[in-house]
């Protein structure tokens, strides 16, 4: 079962938030967006907000309906089976469907209620994992912090029936729901954004609220700048909310992961320290380290770290370092390459195109994977000459892996071997290379001889002489 996860960039600062600047009708657009057409079940964050979300649905001509602990029980049944059967759409509920709910064609949950329970979360999710026939795909479009404190619901945990001892480390911060009385911690998102005023001591006090993830009442609650340790820091009022989703790739590509394994075992990094080895991984891949997928990089928290038991957020901080490590390089290379055309004396600081310029049109072209289905007539299915390719197949694929995943992606993708011809001492290697616009004048910068030459002397055993004929 595979499934698309979504999250939101920002969250809530507040339960009235939920209703107002969020807006039902901004939940609706991304609905419309990522699940349109799917049997949805929505976990609102309080009856009149389960209300509300079924109301909007239907004012745009979307079959939907709500349910709540005070639904009559011969209504429920009606307003269950109707869903069941496609007659409705979308059902949106406050602490009804979140157990004991068996229907697996639901093709999406969205979530827009936080919790702090991990048991809670997962049985939310657990209501579109079911498998089903008509069902390749299950989407979770999630706008809490749920999936970051509590994982994706594929990956092992460790339970326990036995107490756990709170620390006073842990104690600190948590807070008591006036209501039910439920300890919890509120969201980070809910102590970033406050109201604020100074007391007569001059000490900051913020005024926040949160949302009880037991019984979803909004709690107020404050806290006090450090006087020890003073804040210089602006203060932030409350401000407007706009829901931002985006798609967080979860596919593995297995040809990345074998470069990553061919990468660490020639640099003798099996078992060496997950810093020294991630650190590693950056420097190989920076060209292209913004391909490597949310999934590509659970894949490697997995090899790396074994008994890491955070996989998923140690993944996504690798996720993110990677796109600031490529932005970075990125700057740093425009850097050198405006400073190359100041000392040519270009009078606008812009003559050719910079290599920065040319990559970056390549780069759709060059390294992204052609899709199964692409059968466009601009490419070809196989470069290079058949008879060569098959019989030095294993030659070929082991060369890759001693180049750059820039080279060896852009070979793998847009090259074949054309002619070998083998001596004695030394083989005369020819490949066949994709003819793409500006590639020409880049090639040597993208292939490098000195390497290419190294990688095919290590995958054919001989002294390699390479040449490149474009198609």
């Amino acid at each position: 079962m595979y499934f698309i996860l979504i999250q939101a960039r920002q969250y809530l600062d507040a339960f009235a938030l939920v209703t107002s600047q969020i807006g039902v009708s901004e939940i609706l657009e991304n609905y419309l967006k990522y699940a349109r057409n799917l049997r949805t079940v929505i976990f609102a964050c309080s009856l009149e907000h389960s209300r509300a979300l079924a109301a909007e649905f239907s004012r745009n001509y979307i079959s939907a309906e709500h349910l709540d602990g005070k639904t009559p029980p011969q209504e429920r049944l009606e307003i269950l089976q109707r869903f069941r059967n496609g007659t409705t759409q979308v059902i949106t509920n406050y602490e009804i469907l979140t157990e004991g709910f068996d229907c697996p064609n639901i093709e999406c949950v969205y979530c827009v209620r936080p919790t702090e329970s991990s048991t809670l979360w997962l049985q939310m999710l657990g209501r579109v994992l079911r498998t089903y026939i008509l069902k390749p795909t299950a989407v979770i479009i999630d706008i809490t912090d749920n999936w970051k404190k509590h994982v994706l619901p594929d990956e092992a945990r460790k339970w326990s029936l036995l107490p756990e001892t709170i620390s006073e480390t842990q104690n600190k911060g948590l807070i008591q729901c006036e209501h039910c009385t439920h300890i919890f911690k509120p969201l980070t998102d809910e102590l970033d954004n406050f109201d604020a005023e100074v007391d007569e001591d001059g000490v900051v006090i913020q005024h926040h609220q949160a949302i009880c993830p037991s019984c979803g009442e909004t709690i107020d609650f404050t806290t006090k700048e450090n006087p020890e340790k003073p804040s210089f820091s602006r203060i932030r009022l409350r401000q407007g909310f706009s829901l931002s989703l985006t798609e967080i790739d979860l596919s593995v590509s297995t040809y990345r992961l074998n470069l990553v394994t061919d990468t660490l075992r020639r640099q003798g990094l099996r078992g060496a320290n997950p810093a020294k080895i991630y650190s590693a991984i950056f420097i190989a891949f920076i060209e292209n380290i913004t391909r490597f997928t949310l999934g590509d990089w659970r894949e490697i928290v997995k090899m790396v770290e074994p008994s890491q038991s955070a996989i998923t957020k140690k993944a996504w901080e690798l996720y993110k370092e990677a796109f600031e490590r490529h932005k970075n390089r990125i700057l740093a290379m425009s850097f050198v390459e405006q400073r190359k055309l100041k000392q040519q004396g270009s009078s606008n600081g812009v003559t050719n195109a910079t290599t920065i310029e040319v990559l970056g049109q390549l780069e759709n072209s060059i390294f992204s994977e052609p899709k199964p289905h692409q059968k466009s007539s601009k490419f070809k299915k196989n470069l290079g000459d058949n008879y060569f390719r098959l019989k030095y197949k294993s030659q070929w694929l082991e060369s890759l892996t001693y180049c750059s995943m820039l080279t060896g992606d852009f070979l793998n993708i847009n090259a074949g071997l054309f002619h070998v011809e083998t001596k004695d001492i030394y083989v005369n290697i020819c490949i066949e290379v994709r003819e793409l616009p500006g590639l020409k004048s880049k090639l040597t910068e993208i292939c490098n001889a000195a390497e290419i030459e190294y990688a095919f002397t290590k995958g054919f055993g001989k002294q390699a002489l390479v040449m490149f004929r474009l198609s």
